[in-house]
């Protein structure tokens, strides 16, 4: 759980990148990657809180994201939230856990009674970059009983 989770913040951090990937499809770059996520049938799951803080505690900018390729067998929303981050100690933003930072995240919940694997692509960018500049990820989603 511990490496999903490590993971998922490491993909997270890449999508608030600026520069990393093209509106081109069909190329890949430093910044676009795949995820695994385990689901529950008809529950919802969040597939990775996006959030940045600055060295004051307070958050940075969030990116926008955009559904490139939804879900086959459910739905997906994007919901802004604010999460308690979880940096490890050492890490000069170990003291923002105990705050609340703004975050955006892709919500999936599968259709009634699915059970397999669906899959969703969605794009990052960060305000005040050029509009080129997104990042691209994919989820890949094991829906399970």
């Amino acid at each position: 759980m511990k490496t999903l989770l490590y993971g998922l913040v490491v993909a997270s951090a890449c999508l608030l990148v600026s520069g990393c990937e093209t509106s081109d499809l069909t190329k890949t770059y430093t910044g676009s990657g795949t995820m695994v996520v385990p689901a529950k049938s008809g529950q919802k799951t969040v597939l990775t809180n996006i959030f940045k803080a600055n060295d004051d505690c307070s958050s940075a900018l969030t990116p926008t994201l955009s559904v490139v390729e939804g879900p086959a067998h459910g739905r997906l929303s994007i919901v802004r939230s604010t999460v308690s981050p979880t940096f490890e100690p050492g890490n000069k933003l170990f003291k923002c856990n105990a705050r609340k930072i703004s975050s955006i995240s892709p919500v999936y919940v599968s259709a009634p009674g699915f059970v397999g694997q669906d899959s969703v692509r969605i794009s990052g960018h960060v305000a005040g970059n050029p509009a080129e500049f997104k990042d691209y990820f994919e989820f890949r989603i094991n829906v399970m009983k």
